[in-house]
């Protein structure tokens, strides 16, 4: 009995994942802290998630570590004349995971000439559940 409870200690050592934990500040400090804040869709996925990693490769299948955005709407950007971006994710705790044809609200920053990155712990979310934060970020902008 003491090495079945043992056994099953190990196993589930074995399979702990490890969380997002984020304190969320007011979305004001979030614009601020900000380059980018828009609204975006992804259209491309040029780097893809190597499933082989996970049991249900299934749930990866149309998520990117590398996408291209397009700008919807621009309430924060210092990217000019640019109608669309290149995302990069970690695939770590917090960083998004970018699905192909999804639209999100982005507070980002840029990370080199020509990637950016969802800055993490923000008001980030898909663009069907944002629609209270974007009238948070225009009344802050005075938009």
């Amino acid at each position: 009995m003491k090495l079945l409870i043992l056994i099953a200690f190990f196993i589930n050592q074995t399979l702990i994942t490890f969380g997002c934990d984020c304190i969320i500040q007011p979305i004001k400090i979030d614009i601020d802290s900000s380059e980018l804040v828009f609204t975006g869709k992804v259209i491309k996925i040029i780097e893809s998630f190597d499933t082989s990693k996970y049991l249900d490769k299934d749930y990866y299948k149309n998520k990117g570590l590398r996408v291209n955005v397009l700008l919807l709407d621009s309430f924060k950007s210092n990217a000019q004349a640019i109608d669309t971006l290149e995302f990069v994710s970690s695939g770590m705790n917090c960083d998004v995971e970018y699905e192909l044809n999804q639209s999100y609200l982005f507070f980002a920053k840029r990370i080199n000439s020509n990637e950016y990155k969802m800055i993490e712990c923000t008001h980030w979310d898909i663009l069907i559940n944002s629609q209270e934060n974007i009238s948070s970020i225009k009344r802050a902008l005075g938009k």
